[in-house]
């Protein structure tokens, strides 16, 4: 039991990616529109943020709400770690009275 211990304890050889790959972030949005063409925009602009990918309609449902008709849609979404150099810093300060 010792030796399996030290073996997996032994740093990798030079070379070699030790980095851990986790699978993506999805996330899922519901909501409701009377205005498909809005949806269709609201995906381009989710697809524009520097922090989703792969943004999809999973399901779009025509229904009533309050004697309306809308449509439910559900996105579904990735979670990209953006390049750090699309991401602009700036100092935030809170005064307090």
């Amino acid at each position: 039991a010792a030796t399996t211990a030290n073996a997996a304890a032994a740093p990798a050889p030079a070379g070699v990616d030790t980095a851990i790959v986790r699978p993506p972030l999805q996330f899922r949005i519901i909501g409701h529109t009377v205005d498909i063409q809005a949806m269709t925009r609201f995906m381009r602009f989710l697809e524009t943020s520097p922090f989703i990918q792969n943004v999809t309609l999973a399901k779009s449902t025509p229904m009533l709400v309050d004697n309306n008709q809308v449509t439910e849609f559900q996105l579904d979404a990735e979670y990209e770690t953006p390049d750090p150099a699309a991401i602009r810093r700036v100092p935030f300060t809170l005064s307090g009275r």
